[in-house]
């Protein structure tokens, strides 16, 4: 703590002030530092300059989406918790993801919804319907991904010599 003299009011109400500013900077650079990496113009920037080697994989909306995870669950990578951080982002809470272990062999079974269904709805919760009756329905893709665009991410996300075996909505 600065030491002042005696009966210095002014410079301790300059130091209060500066205190709570301070506090305040620090907590917002610290906040910072902790979200900073699930940015979507971080995702962009990655995908754009092709800073991961998953990105041609991912399609850039998705890619944009996940790439937080996908990161955090590299830092574990070739563990179970692993795969299932990186599936879980791609594929959404939603889905259903067993991953069956043997030394150096993985079997994974992904159970994943493509699509999400809203209806239109008024603030009464009522359908909005066309003139012949028919709900209006919107569609959300939520991960649109291929068996060999699967396989490409498990590739980039095994280490050498494991074997890995996966059904996609089977």
């Amino acid at each position: 703590m600065t030491e002042f003299v005696d009966k210095s009011t002014e410079e301790m109400t300059f130091w209060t002030i500066f205190e709570r500013l301070a506090s305040q900077v620090q907590q917002d650079i610290e906040q910072y530092y902790l979200t900073a990496y699930k940015s979507p113009e971080l995702g962009r920037i990655l995908y754009e300059e092709q800073l991961m080697p998953i990105y041609k994989t991912l399609e850039k909306s998705l890619f944009i989406k996940a790439f937080s995870e996908i990161l955090e669950g590299e830092k574990i990578l070739g563990s179970v918790r692993g795969y299932l951080k990186i599936l879980y982002a791609i594929f959404g809470k939603d889905a259903q993801i067993n991953i069956t272990t043997q030394p150096l062999h993985l079997q994974i079974d992904i159970v994943a919804p493509v699509q999400q269904r809203y209806f239109w709805k008024t603030k009464a919760k009522q359908h909005i319907i066309t003139k012949d009756g028919k709900a209006i329905v919107f569609k959300q893709l939520l991960a649109e991904v291929t068996d060999r665009e699967l396989l490409q991410i498990l590739k980039a996300t095994t280490k050498a010599g494991t074997f890995v075996e996966f059904t996609l909505n089977k």
